[in-house]
């Protein structure tokens, strides 16, 4: 599961990864102390990977995909 939305979302789409083995990358802001206990704690029974800022890997993969689709 990929996920840009809003916190809220962002919590059950966690608790929904962990109850179903679903592996979950979240580039959500704006998570209070206990949202982000919460993802901790759903992290125990899947992959959860958790950044702020997706915009360094975003242009890395725009460049990658470039070169790719040169040659």
């Amino acid at each position: 599961i990929i996920d840009f939305s809003r916190p809220e979302l962002s919590i059950k789409l966690a608790e929904y990864a962990a109850d179903h083995g679903k592996f979950l990358i979240i580039g959500t802001t704006g998570f209070d102390e206990n949202q982000v206990d919460f993802l901790k704690k759903c992290s125990q029974n899947t992959t959860i990977v958790y950044s702020q800022n997706m915009s360094y890997g975003v242009n890395i993969l725009i460049k990658l995909l470039k070169e790719a689709c040169s040659k």
